[in-house]
């Protein structure tokens, strides 16, 4: 870039203004000065005590609050130790307080009181305390509550002094069972809040939320002075700022005096921490400075005058050729050369510090014409690639709802399942019962076969004795007519046990056909069962028809005695042929029983399986249902991301129009 030499050209006119300026200032100055330098004195000064007095507030509130944890901390150990929580006798206790109470010699008192609010000390403590009930205190209440509680000063009910109790929570397995109380003098705060002053008679006092001062360097006003209730309103305002947690200052009066207050609020306790400092001895210091700075104003005002009419001449002559450069390039021109100057003062460093930036300029201009080419170029391609993200996300989105409506069909499905694997171990059940019913009668069968066995092998005995006492025949037909009665009683209980077991054949055939494909060995065997009902019915008929037979024959045997001996014959090969008929039963059922004791077996495993199925399908339910929560959640993470796509694709948009207006105004720069 091109650059012009200046020759000289006096600006009379700029300079003539700026000494007429300069004239007109001098007046104006001096009092500026001083009445600037005096306020701004006044500001540093008040504003070194306001940091040292808020300093002072949070030293104190420190030292208060690191006072009292102290002691909480001491408190809360005594509270919790087993010689007070698990002690074997009051006295035990009390020889262990009085311990503490000795190496704790701030302390007044040192007590443990129970539930009730009595109070239990060691006769060597103050004699007042002996029947001392505190239960009508807010802080016994508060304490049987579990809260570890810091009351404002009051009245000791011991020692009659005020003073500062501590109370905390004595607790016995997670109940509260008493507490530990500490009584602090009132003097001990005192103490620790008067070392600390502002200034030489600034001084420090605490007051309480209702207002009454509990600490001040003058006694008569502790725990009588309120501050709601005095004649400065100022001081009721700055307690009531306080109280909400506020940290501030005002200003009042008090006898006659102004004074500056400032106030916060402890962090342990509501207790609010004040600071009281003297106006006059705050502003003692600024009229000493007003007049130090007036002189040094003056010879320093006297001294600028001087400069400034030499310096006026050096200033205006380079400043129109820059100003002319200035103006070009104010209209885009970057283009334009900056005149040049030899001066190496700052006028001279000026013009040459704005030439490079000149050039700076335009390079940086080129440069960004460039970028904002590059810019917009990505911020399309950027464009493009959301809105594929866009729809894949959409596809996404949609394809995961189908697969979580998917798994939701299947959760059911498998729920359903459970249900009818359910009813399935029910009928298994009641199989079982029926099965068991039939096993029982077929017991009872095997019994009255055995017994039918052993009366037909009786009858048979009769007939032989029958054949060899023929001589008393009649007698003994009469009896064996009673016998064969009785025979047919139990051919009467055969059959009614053959009908019975023919029933529950047929019922378990049912069944069998109830239960589908599981049940067709049970129908065979049902079916089986039924059969040999049916042969054992038949079979007792036989027998029925022999016995009466039997009786026919032995009428006969009555009437014709010589032809009974072959009528015994023939009635021994009858019973004879009926024991065979009884061994027969009595195997058949006993082959019954065998058949139905294996089905049980069989209905046992299949309910076992039965019960292992229906745990499989819960097991399944389940894995289904928190597969179905995490698709829910994969879904929900899906619309997420496409709604941050559409805010992406929003953003590159905007960046596209920002891009385009970038260029529009740099376009607006002409650059060599």
């Amino acid at each position: 870039m091109g650059t012009l030499v200046l020759e000289g050209n006096g600006m009379k006119s700029l300079k003539v203004k700026l000494n007429v300026v300069m004239c007109l200032l001098v007046t104006a100055f001096l009092f500026a000065v001083t009445i600037i330098s005096h306020n701004e004195s006044r500001k540093e000064i008040m504003k070194g005590y306001d940091e040292q007095a808020y300093t002072k507030l949070k030293l104190l509130i420190t030292s208060i609050d690191a006072w009292l944890t102290e002691n909480q901390h001491v408190i809360t150990i005594v509270a919790e130790d087993s010689k007070v929580t698990h002690a074997e006798s009051i006295d035990s206790r009390n020889s262990y307080l009085l311990q503490i109470l000795k190496q704790n010699p701030l302390y007044e008192s040192l007590a443990f009181f129970d539930n009730k609010g009595e109070i239990f000390l060691p006769p060597k403590i103050n004699e007042a305390y002996k029947q001392l009930n505190i239960s009508e205190r807010s802080h016994f209440q508060r304490t049987m509550q579990g809260e570890f509680v810091i009351t404002d000063p009051m009245v000791s009910k011991g020692t009659g002094n005020l003073a500062i109790i501590l109370t905390a929570p004595v607790k016995r397995d997670g109940v509260v069972i008493g507490g530990i109380a500490a009584s602090i003098p009132l003097n001990a705060l005192m103490d620790l809040v008067m070392e600390e002053k502002l200034g030489e008679t600034g001084y420090p006092f605490v007051f309480i939320k209702s207002g009454l001062q509990i600490a001040h360097k003058n006694n008569e006003q502790v725990m009588k002075r309120n501050m709601y209730k005095t004649d400065i309103p100022e001081l009721a305002t700055m307690a009531n700022r306080a109280m909400k947690g506020e940290t501030g200052k005002i200003e009042y009066v008090k006898d006659g005096e102004g004074k500056y207050g400032y106030f916060s609020k402890a962090k342990k306790v509501d207790w609010g921490i004040a600071i009281t400092l003297p106006v006059g001895e705050a502003e003692q210091g600024v009229y000493k400075l007003f007049y130090r700075n007036l002189l040094i104003s003056s010879v320093g005002l006297l001294i600028f005058i001087i400069v400034m009419s030499w310096m006026a001449s050096k200033i205006v002559r380079p400043i129109r050729s820059l100003n002319e450069s200035v103006r070009h390039i104010a209209n885009g021109d970057l283009s334009y050369p900056i005149a040049s100057s030899t001066s190496k003062d700052e006028v001279g460093q000026l013009t040459q510090g704005f030439s490079q930036m000149a050039e700076h300029m335009s390079t940086v201009l080129s440069e960004v014409k460039q970028s904002t080419y590059t810019l917009g170029d990505s911020a399309h391609a950027l464009h493009l690639a959301n809105e594929e993200m866009k729809a894949s996300s959409e596809q996404v989105a949609i394809t995961m709802n189908e697969f979580t409506n998917g798994t939701n069909e299947i959760a059911s499905s498998i729920q359903n399942t459970a249900g009818d694997v359910e009813d399935m171990n029910l009928s298994i059940q009641a199989m079982s019962n029926v099965f068991s019913d039939i096993q029982n009668g077929s017991k009872q069968a095997q019994l009255a076969s055995a017994e039918g066995l052993e009366n037909a092998s009786a009858t048979f005995t009769r007939i032989q004795r029958v054949a060899k006492t023929i001589e008393d025949n009649v007698e003994s037909i009469r009896q064996l007519n009673e016998k064969t009665k009785d025979i047919e009683g139990i051919v009467t209980v055969i059959t009614s046990i053959a009908n019975q077991t023919n029933l529950l054949a047929l019922n378990a055939t049912i069944e069998a056909a109830r239960a589908g494909e599981q049940g067709k060995g049970f129908a065979v065997v049902a079916d089986e069962v039924r059969k040999l009902a049916e042969q054992t019915a038949a079979a007792v008929n036989g027998i029925s028809d022999i016995v009466s037979e039997n009786q026919r024959q032995i009428r006969h045997v009555v009437a014709v005695s010589e032809e009974g001996m072959s009528e015994v014959i023939e009635g021994s090969q009858s019973v004879q042929r009926m024991n065979d008929t009884f061994h027969a039963i009595t195997d058949k059922v006993g082959k019954i029983d065998e058949s139905i004791q294996q089905f049980s077996k069989l209905l046992a495993s299949l309910a076992e399986k039965s019960i292992l199925i229906s745990q499989n399908v819960e097991n399944v339910s389940s894995i289904t249902e928190q597969f179905s929560a995490g698709a829910e959640e994969i879904n929900a993470s899906s619309e997420e991301q496409l709604s941050t796509v559409k805010n992406l694709m929003k953003n590159t948009e905007q960046l596209e129009t920002m891009s385009e207006d970038l260029t529009a105004m740099v376009n607006r720069f002409k650059t060599s």
